[in-house]
């Protein structure tokens, strides 16, 4: 994994999920015609199709379910969308999660929503933590980050991959699991 850019969604009403990206890009993107269609997989939006951006809006969403009781839409910018997932998670009554990872950078950022309420963001890039915002939840481990020194040297913290990983599953939310070949993708694009 490189790059990953998606908003994890517990809920089981996907329509009304795909209804509200097609609404955030028809508003975004004033003009454009937003497109909707079902596909085998989310294509080139990791690639060619990557706005390389924390500043620009997204043109293209991917979804699937890809465990059960959640959806996850992938998109393809660098957008945090934290206006997306809080109106989301209050429309659906739902837990969002946003999980944006960097892996070649180290850089990685999670934010959670419950029912429009913002409860956590914790961002982690070069080396240091660049935002941590909301209470800490029961679970979490003091301090959050792994110390990569070997015993005897000064400590050098980091919060990676595994870091995000775990974080997440005590949200009940299983990252970056291989993927089926029955999953089916809903393409949302302008």
């Amino acid at each position: 994994m490189s790059t990953y850019c998606a908003i994890h969604i517990q809920a089981n009403d996907k329509q009304s999920f795909v209804s509200k990206i097609e609404q955030y890009l028809a508003l975004n993107h004033r003009g454009r015609v937003v497109q909707t269609r079902t596909a085998d997989t989310l294509g080139p939006l990791y690639g060619d199709e990557f706005i390389c951006s924390e500043q620009q809006q997204p043109t293209k969403f991917a979804v699937v379910t890809d465990q059960p009781g959640w959806f996850t839409v992938h998109y393809n910018s660098f957008l945090p969308l934290r206006e997306l997932a809080a109106d989301i998670s209050r429309t659906l009554h739902a837990l969002a999660v946003v999980v944006l990872a960097q892996s070649a950078s180290s850089a990685y950022h999670v934010g959670i929503w419950r029912e429009g309420a913002h409860l956590r963001t914790l961002e982690f890039a070069d080396g240091e933590w660049i935002r941590k915002e909301g209470s800490a939840f029961p679970f979490e481990r003091h301090p959050l980050d792994t110390n990569l020194a070997d015993e005897g040297e000064e400590p050098c913290y980091s919060f990676r991959r595994d870091d995000v990983i775990e974080y997440c599953e005590h949200l009940g939310l299983r990252l970056w699991q291989p993927p089926t070949d029955k999953e089916e993708w809903t393409i949302i694009k302008v």
